[in-house]
C-alpha cells in the first residue's frame, strides 16, 4: 500500500491514474477531513482511473493497494480541470412533445434532441438543455407541455428520498440487500469479490478496448464449472449504454447476485440453470459517463439545499459552481471530444460547457446505422458516431457477442416500461422469427414485469441500436428493456397499458428496488407479475431451451479445439446527411467461437442458426413494369384565389384562406405500371418562408378535403428550404390531396410527386457456419459446412479426417492438453489418498491443491478428469448424510471430504484395478462385505484410516477408491453412505 497527498487547486474535476508493470491494484481518492471516498478506481489489472468532483483546497489523500502480484512500484499521476465560472448554466427539463403520427416523430427525432426514448399514444418526451433545444421545438412548430421543469430539483428529492430509505430500511427486498445506487468503484469491487469468492461459477472478464479516459469495461461470467469452454448457450444481460440511466446497472449486477445466492443455497431452479447455460452481466458499457453522471449526482446531493456529504463543511461556497450546472448528472453520451480524436474526457468538456458532446453509443451499431432517430452532429444528443462501430463501448459489445454463442440478449435503459425487439425501422416489417418465439419471450418476460412488450419502431424509428445489429449479426433473440415508469398510462377500455406519464432516469433507490421485485402497481395488480428478477429467469430458460436456438453434437478427439466461423458484410442503412440519404456503407462481420472438447470425447454444443435473419427474409419484390411519370404543380402566397395562401402562423389552419391545395392520382400497379412508392416534395428559394405540408386520401374523391378523408402524411420542419412526405406499399391507389399551409412564407414554391420502383428483390438465402476440428495449437485436421436451422439438432461426423488421435505426433498434443486439465494418476492410493485428492481435506483446500477444471459439481461431489482417461470422483457431506448424526459428529466432517474413488485403470488397490473380475476381487479381499445398491453391487474392506471400496457390476470392477471409516463402520451406515449423493447409489 502507498499514499501521497494532493491539495484541489481549483473547485472542479480531480482525476487520479495508476499504472504498474503486473498484479491487480486498487486506486483511492479520500478526503483527509472527513475520510470520505471522493472516487475510486478497483477494476482489474494493473492500470486504474478514479476521478471526481473537489473544492479549491480541499486536501485529499490518494491510496494505491496492491491486491496481488509481484510489482513493488506503481506510477500515479494527479490532474486537476477547473470549473469555468463564465460557462453557461442552463436548467434541464423535461418536455412531452405531441406527435399525433408517425411522420412527427420521425422529424422530432432527427432535429437532434435528447429524447427521453419513452411515450405514449401521440406523444414523445424529450429533455430540453436549456433555451436553445425550447426553440429548436418552436421553430418545429411542435407543441410541447413542461413536466419537469427543473430536473436537477428532482434528482435532489430523489437523492433525498434515498437518504431516507437507506435510514429506514437495513437490508433492502435485493439479492445483494443494498439500499443505494452504486459508484463504478462499487461495481468493479463487487464484481471482482464475487469471482474472488465463488472461483467455481463465477469467473472475471475484462473488454479488450479501452474507453476514451482509459477505463476499462469488466463483466463477469457465471455458470456451473465456469472454466470449461463447455458449449453452453449464453445469456447476456447489460446496461448503461446512456451514462444517466442508473438502474440499468443496478438490474443485471442484482441479476449476479441472484444466480450466485441461488447457487450456494442450492435452489433447484438456479442450479438447473446454471448447468445448462451460460450467464455473462456487464452492468456498466459508458462507465466513463456513468461515472460523471453518478459523480455530479452525489455532489448535487450534497450541495447547497441538500446539506450531506460536502467535500469539506467550511467549503461549501467553494463548489457551487460545480452544482449550479445540472448538465453533468444528465449526460446521455460517452465522452468523444470530437470527430475521429482518439481521446476524450468528459471533466475536460463538462468544465469547459462543451457537456453536449460526444457519441450516444446506442445508435452506434452497425446494423442500420446511419438512418432515421440519430442525430449526425456531435452536439445532437443521438449522436451517431463518425462511422459504424466507431466507439471503444460498441467496440467491446461486439467483440463480446462475436466470441460467444449469445442466444438471449438484453440492454438494460431506462424509463419507458417497455420490451423492445427488432426492427427499429417500420420498413423492415416483422423480424423472420417474430413467430417462433421471439414475440412470445418478449410478451412473457412482460407478463412479469407489466411492460409493454413491442417492436422497437412502434416507439419511433431508430437506428444503430444494439439489437438491430446484434439480432440481424447472429439470430440471438436480443431486447431492450426501459425500466421504470411511476405513472403507466392505462387504455380505458382494455386495461392495458399503452404508454408512460411519468418515470424518471434515476428514480429513488426505493422505485428501483420495486421494479426488480415485480412490486410495482402495474406488475401487481393486473397479472401478478414478478418484476425482472422473474423477467430475467424467463430470458435465462429461453436461453437454455434447444427449441429457441440450434444444437450440434458428436464425437471427437479428447482435447480437440472445435471452432465456428462465419464471415461477411453488414450494410447500414442509406447514410442520412443534410436530411438526405446517401449512400449504404459495409463493414466487415467475424464470428469466431470455440468449444474444447472434454475428457469423453462427446461434446453438445448450443449455437445460433446458421442464416442470418439479415438474409433470412425475403425483400423487394420482383418489378412487374415502370414507376408512373412525376407530376409537376407549383403554389404561392399570393395570386388567384384558388392558388394564393397567405400566412397565417397556424401549420395546420382548415381557413382556405390561408392554404392551397393540390389534387393527384395515384395509379392502381398493373398493366406496366409498378410504384412501390411515392414522395410529395415542395421546395422555395430559402429558409426565410416557412411552408408546412398535409396530405390526405381523397375518399370520396370529389377534389376537396372533408371530414372522411384521412390524414395519411405530415411534413412541417420549420427553418428549411423543403418539406417532403413519402408513402410506400401497402397504400391505397386512387385521388390525394396535398395541402400547403402557408406559415409564415413570402416566397412561392414549386412541387413534385415522383412514383418509385420497387427496391431489387432480394430473395431469402441460406447461409451455413465453417465448423472446424482443430489441434490444441490450431493446426485444422478437418472443415466442413454446417446448415441448420432454429429449433434443430444435428449430428457431426468428423469421420477420419479427426480421429481420436489428432495430433501429428501419437496423440502428444491431446495429451499436452490432459496434463494441463486432468489430473495426474501419480502416487495411486496410499494412506486417505487417491492419486493427488485426499480424504478429510475440506473442499474449498482440496480445489486449490488439485488446481484443474471440474467436469461437474452437483450435490456435494467434485468430479475430474484423470490423465490416460477415466474420472476421480471427490464426495462432501450432504443433508441425506448428515441426517440422524449427531452434532458433534456433523461437525466432524464439516465441509470435508468423506469419499474418493476413480474409473481410472491407472489407480491400484490391494492389486485391483478398474476392469478386473469381481471373483478375482473376492479373493484377494477375503472377509470383505457385499452390499448392493441399485444396479451396482459394493465390496467394502477395512484399512488402517480408511474404508476400502469396490463398485462392481456386471462381473467386473468398474470404480475403486476410499471411502470415511467412521461413517461405514456397519452395514446400515455403508448403504447410508453409499446413497447420500443420490438415493440410487453412488
Amino acid at each position: 500500500m502507498a499514499r501521497r497527498s494532493f491539495t484541489a487547486p481549483s473547485s472542479g474535476w480531480v482525476a487520479a491514474r495508476l499504472e504498474a508493470d503486473s498484479g491487480d491494484w486498487d486506486l483511492g481518492l479520500f478526503d483527509q477531513a472527513t475520510g470520505s471516498r471522493v472516487a475510486g478506481g478497483s477494476s482489474l489489472g494493473a492500470s486504474e482511473v478514479a476521478s471526481g468532483l473537489a473544492a479549491r483546497g480541499q486536501e485529499l489523500t490518494l491510496q494505491a493497494c496492491r491486491r496481488s502480484g509481484t510489482a513493488e512500484d506503481a506510477k500515479i499521476t494527479v490532474d486537476a480541470t477547473a470549473i469555468d465560472p463564465d460557462a453557461k448554466v442552463e436548467r434541464s427539463s423535461l418536455v412531452r412533445v405531441s406527435t399525433p403520427n408517425r411522420d412527427r416523430k420521425t422529424e422530432l427525432t432527427n432535429l437532434g434532441l435528447d429524447m427521453a426514448e419513452h411515450g405514449g399514444p401521440g406523444y414523445l418526451e424529450v429533455v430540453l438543455h436549456g433555451a436553445d433545444d425550447a426553440d429548436k421545438l418552436r421553430e418545429a412548430k411542435f407543441a410541447f407541455t413542461t413536466e419537469e421543469r427543473d430536473l436537477a430539483v428532482t434528482d435532489q428529492a430523489a437523492r433525498e428520498a434515498d437518504a431516507r430509505f437507506a435510514q429506514r430500511v437495513r437490508a433492502s427486498a435485493l439479492p445483494s440487500q443494498r439500499t443505494s445506487y452504486r459508484t463504478l468503484a462499487d461495481y468493479t469491487m463487487e464484481m471482482k469479490r464475487l469471482a474472488e469468492q465463488n472461483p467455481d461459477i463465477v469467473k472475471s472478464i475484462s473488454l479488450p478496448f479501452k474507453t476514451y479516459e482509459g477505463r476499462t469495461v469488466e463483466g463477469i461470467e457465471i455458470t456451473e464449472d465456469v472454466d470449461r469452454r463447455d458449449g453452453k448457450p449464453v445469456f447476456l444481460n447489460m446496461g448503461v449504454h446512456h451514462a444517466r440511466e442508473w438502474p440499468a446497472g443496478e438490474h443485471p449486477m442484482e441479476w449476479a447476485y441472484e444466480l450466485v445466492n441461488g447457487y450456494k443455497a442450492n435452489n433447484p431452479r438456479v442450479r438447473n440453470l446454471m448447468g445448462r447455460a451460460r450467464t455473462v452481466v456487464v452492468p456498466i458499457i459508458n462507465p466513463d459517463g456513468f461515472n460523471h453522471s453518478r459523480t455530479r449526482g452525489t455532489a448535487a446531493a450534497s450541495g447547497p439545499g441538500g446539506g450531506r456529504g460536502a467535500p469539506n463543511p467550511g467549503q461549501e461556497n467553494e463548489i457551487v459552481n460545480i452544482l449550479s450546472n445540472p448538465t453533468g448528472e444528465y449526460r446521455r453520451k460517452n465522452c468523444r471530444l470530437a470527430d475521429n480524436s482518439e481521446s476524450g474526457n468528459c471533466d475536460a468538456a463538462f468544465a469547459a460547457g462543451l457537456a453536449a458532446t460526444g457519441v450516444d453509443p446506442n445508435r452506434n451499431y452497425g446494423g442500420l446505422w446511419g438512418g432515421p432517430g440519430a442525430g449526425e452532429g456531435i452536439t445532437d444528443e443521438t449522436y451517431r458516431g463518425p462511422g459504424p462501430f466507431s466507439e471503444p463501448e460498441t467496440k467491446n459489445v461486439k467483440d463480446l457477442v462475436s466470441k460467444r454463442q449469445v442466444t438471449t440478449l438484453i440492454t438494460n435503459h431506462t424509463f419507458s416500461d417497455l420490451i423492445l425487439r427488432p426492427p427499429g425501422l417500420q420498413s423492415l416489417g416483422d423480424p423472420p422469427d417474430e413467430n417462433r418465439g421471439y414475440k412470445a419471450l418478449g410478451d412473457a418476460m412482460a407478463a412479469e414485469n407489466g411492460y409493454l412488450s413491442q417492436k422497437g419502431f412502434e416507439l419511433y424509428d431508430t437506428t444503430g441500436t444494439t439489437e438491430d445489429w446484434s439480432y440481424g449479426a447472429t439470430g440471438g433473440f436480443g431486447f431492450t428493456f426501459e425500466i421504470g415508469c411511476t405513472e403507466p398510462t392505462i387504455n380505458e377500455e382494455s386495461g392495458e397499458k399503452v404508454g408512460c406519464d411519468q418515470g424518471h432516469f434515476h428514480p429513488p433507490y426505493a422505485e428501483m428496488v420495486k421494479e426488480y421485485e415485480g412490486n410495482t402497481t402495474r406488475s401487481d395488480e393486473t397479472r401478478d407479475g414478478q418484476g425482472n428478477r422473474e423477467a430475467y429467469f424467463i430470458a435465462l430458460e429461453s436461453t437454455a431451451n434447444s427449441n429457441r436456438h440450434s444444437v450440434i453434437a458428436g464425437d471427437a478427439p479428447s482435447g480437440a479445439v472445435l471452432r465456428l466461423k462465419k464471415s461477411f458484410k453488414t450494410k447500414t442503412s442509406p447514410v442520412l446527411r443534410g436530411g438526405e440519404e446517401t449512400e449504404v456503407q459495409e463493414f466487415d462481420d467475424n464470428l469466431d467461437t470455440t468449444l474444447r472438447v472434454g475428457g469423453t470425447g462427446l461434446f453438445e454444443w448450443h449455437i445460433n442458426p446458421s442464416t442470418r435473419p439479415d438474409v433470412a427474409k425475403t425483400r423487394g419484390r420482383p418489378r412487374q413494369g415502370e414507376p408512373s411519370p412525376k407530376v409537376d404543380f407549383s403554389g404561392s402566397p399570393g395570386g388567384p384565389p384558388a392558388d394564393g395562401a397567405t400566412p397565417s402562423g397556424d401549420a395546420n389552419s382548415e381557413e382556405p384562406v390561408f392554404h392551397n391545395e393540390h389534387v393527384f392520382q395515384v395509379p392502381a400497379n398493373g398493366g406496366g405500371v409498378d410504384n412501390a412508392e411515392f414522395t410529395v416534395r415542395i421546395e422555395w428559394a430559402t429558409i426565410t418562408s416557412d411552408w408546412d405540408t398535409r396530405l390526405y386520401r381523397d375518399a370520396n374523391s370529389n377534389g376537396i378535403v372533408d371530414g372522411g378523408d384521412p390524414v395519411v402524411g405530415t411534413s412541417q420542419q420549420g427553418t428549411t428550404d423543403f418539406e417532403q412526405i413519402s408513402l410506400a406499399e401497402p397504400y391505397t391507389p386512387g385521388q390525394y390531396i396535398f395541402r400547403v399551409n402557408n406559415f409564415a412564407a413570402t416566397e412561392a414554391y414549386t412541387g413534385t410527386v415522383t412514383f418509385q420502383s420497387p427496391p431489387p428483390f432480394q430473395p431469402a438465402i441460406q447461409e451455413r457456419w465453417t465448423l472446424t476440428c482443430e489441434t490444441p495449437e490450431g493446426r485444422a485436421r478437418t472443415t466442413q459446412q454446417v446448415l441448420i436451422d432454429r429449433n434443430q439438432s444435428k449430428p457431426i461426423d468428423f469421420g477420419s479426417a479427426c480421429p481420436r488421435s489428432i495430433s501429428a505426433n501419437a496423440g502428444l498434443d491431446a495429451l499436452a492438453f490432459a496434463r494441463r486439465t486432468c489430473l495426474a494418476p501419480r502416487r495411486g492410493i496410499r494412506g486417505k489418498r487417491v492419486g493427488p485428492a485426499a480424504l478429510s481435506r475440506t473442499r474449498a483446500r482440496q480445489r486449490r491443491i488439485l488446481r484443474r477444471p471440474r467436469l461437474k459439481s452437483r450435490k456435494g461431489i467434485d468430479r475430474y478428469c484423470v490423465i490416460g482417461g477415466g474420472t476421480l470422483r471427490a464426495g462432501y457431506p450432504t443433508r441425506r448424510l448428515n441426517a440422524g448424526m449427531s452434532s458433534r459428529a456433523r461437525k466432524r466432517i464439516r465441509k470435508r471430504a468423506v469419499l474418493a474413488i476413480s474409473t481410472s485403470k491407472r489407480f491400484r488397490l490391494r492389486k485391483l484395478r478398474v476392469g478386473s473380475r469381481t471373483r478375482t476381487l473376492r479373493k484377494r479381499l477375503k472377509g470383505e462385505r457385499r452390499i448392493r445398491v441399485g444396479k451396482n453391487v459394493w465390496y467394502t474392506d477395512g484399512a488402517k484410516r480408511t474404508r476400502l471400496l469396490f463398485r462392481t457390476r456386471r462381473g467386473r470392477v468398474r470404480e475403486l477408491g476410499l471411502g470415511n471409516k467412521r461413517l461405514t463402520t456397519t452395514r446400515r451406515g455403508t448403504v447410508r453412505f453409499l446413497r447420500a449423493w443420490d438415493r440410487r447409489g453412488l
